[in-house]
């Protein structure tokens, strides 16, 4: 299983995230569009663990309270082929991730060690010539929760499945 921790938006956002989707397609190219029930933001990517894991992941996040967030969805970015939603900096944000994995490393479990950059993967394979172009109105969303997500390949492109919601 491929495991990742992030914060899932409630469906009102990710109906103002498709909607930013179809506002950037009149500006951008993109072979891969992120499915809307797709849509999030990773905390942590741990990677390929067994299913059993799973169960171990959840016991060593429950011993951190999830703290509320109110996180402010502000503008555009590209990571190399990348487009995404950018959040605003939030040093509570930054310090709870960093208690994420901290705790995940002394439980032993690995994660991919690229710094923490807010974000929600809007397209891959995206093609932008004027990324100041794609500005939108800021629009904030209040995190109520951490999930554990499995990514799964299929024949039509990847599916992320939420396994655990913890509050």
């Amino acid at each position: 299983m491929r495991l990742f921790l992030a914060f899932c938006p409630d469906d009102n956002v990710r109906r103002r995230l498709a909607e930013l989707q179809d506002e950037w397609k009149e500006l951008a190219e993109s072979h891969k569009w992120t499915a809307v029930s797709n849509l999030h933001m990773t905390l942590v990517f741990l990677g390929e663990y067994p299913p059993e894991s799973a169960d171990e992941v959840c016991k060593v996040i429950q011993t951190i309270p999830v703290p509320s967030f109110d996180l402010h969805v502000s503008h555009p970015g590209m990571f190399g082929k990348i487009l995404y939603a950018g959040t605003e900096e939030d040093e509570r944000l930054n310090e709870y991730v960093l208690l994420l994995k901290q705790a995940l490393t002394e439980a032993g479990f690995t994660y991919d060690p690229k710094p923490f950059v807010p974000h929600i993967t809007m397209a891959r394979k995206a093609e932008v010539e004027n990324l100041p172009g794609l500005c939108f109105e800021a629009f904030s969303f209040v995190t109520d929760g951490i999930s554990l997500m499995e990514s799964v390949s299929t024949e039509t492109g990847v599916k992320y499945n939420e396994l655990r919601r913890l509050h």
